[in-house]
């Protein structure tokens, strides 16, 4: 965001002085100050400039830079700022995928992480101590928002030990997940029925869906926790 604001800075014809320019951010209500050196000091003929805006106050300092202050909001446009950190996860009997997203209000999700844990080999119950610790790390260093994890569902036919056991590790995820965000259960039968026309399973296939839906790389494999942050996102 910094290099796109400066290029834009740049390219910016000369005004009136900085100081006699009317403020014109869109961010105004989302951050307490603006530190305008972090944005422009890769470019050279404002390498110098160092001032504070406060949007409480309204103040800005009095300078005699030239400059079209509208070129500012760059970068910083309602889109970007609004868009929120999430976690999509899909669990199994022995690993869970993982899939870290921004999540703006409308436009495509935009893919950070999209990986595999698998669950440590020997004492389950040590092993599950090992996720819920690495999980919840992940979460708070990241300063995700919300968990999608998707819910348990009923065995059409008699339940496997499998079954039970990603019941479990589900469990674990869940807890962990606790600590930091607000998790969020998305039943797959559910969001068949709410999320548009088609099943969950024929919008898994579609890869021209996919293509629209997200920014970034997810593998074919990882498309649930993808859609498990969809839906979370059509839902609320």
């Amino acid at each position: 965001k910094a290099s796109q604001l400066t290029s834009r800075l740049a390219s910016q014809p000369r005004s009136q002085p900085f100081h006699k320019t009317k403020p014109n951010l869109r961010v105004t209500k989302l951050l307490d100050s603006i530190r305008v050196q972090h944005f422009a000091h890769q470019s050279r003929q404002f390498s110098k400039w160092n001032c504070l805006y406060s949007p409480i106050s309204g103040h800005w300092p009095k300078t005699s830079l030239s400059l079209n202050l509208l070129a500012i909001e760059v970068s910083l446009s309602e889109r970007e700022v609004m868009s929120k950190r999430w976690v999509g996860v899909v669990v199994s009997s022995d690993k869970v995928v993982i899939v870290d997203a921004e999540v703006p209000d409308a436009e495509a999700l935009q893919i950070q992480m999209d990986t595999t844990w698998p669950l440590q080999d020997g004492d389950r119950s040590r092993a599950y101590v090992v996720m819920a610790d690495r999980l919840e790390s992940y979460l708070r260093e990241n300063k995700i928002e919300k968990v999608a994890v998707k819910a348990s569902a009923l065995s059409m036919g008699s339940t496997k030990m499998g079954h039970l056991e990603a019941c479990e590790l589900r469990g674990v995820v869940m807890c962990a997940a606790s600590r930091v965000a607000k998790v969020e259960l998305i039943a797959k039968a559910h969001t068949s029925k709410t999320f548009g026309k088609r099943k969950v399973d024929e919008y898994l296939k579609d890869d021209g869906f996919w293509a629209d839906e997200v920014t970034g790389k997810l593998r074919s494999g990882s498309r649930e926790a993808g859609m498990a942050l969809l839906a979370l996102r059509k839902r609320l």
